[in-house]
């Protein structure tokens, strides 16, 4: 008995472990950088990681006017 107990315990904590790592890793993004990402994409040799912290930056600046920022940014693509 005390084994299964053992191995229950186990698994349930390894389970925490994993979900609270996850947890920490991701990072919601904004809905402006949100609306900001599929543009930035576009550009040939972007990353995910690269267009992430660009969106959030852009809408920092901007007050998170999602509009403003997606118009700055393809107009700098242009």
């Amino acid at each position: 008995m005390a084994t299964s107990y053992n191995k229950v315990f186990a698994v349930f904590f390894i389970s925490a472990l994993v979900m609270m790592a996850s947890f920490q890793t991701s990072e919601a993004i904004s809905e402006c950088a949100k609306s900001c990402m599929p543009s930035c994409m576009e550009v040939d040799g972007s990353t995910l990681g690269v267009c992430e912290e660009a969106c959030e930056s852009g809408c920092t600046q901007l007050n998170g006017d999602a509009a403003a920022v997606k118009a700055k940014f393809e107009a700098k693509i242009v």
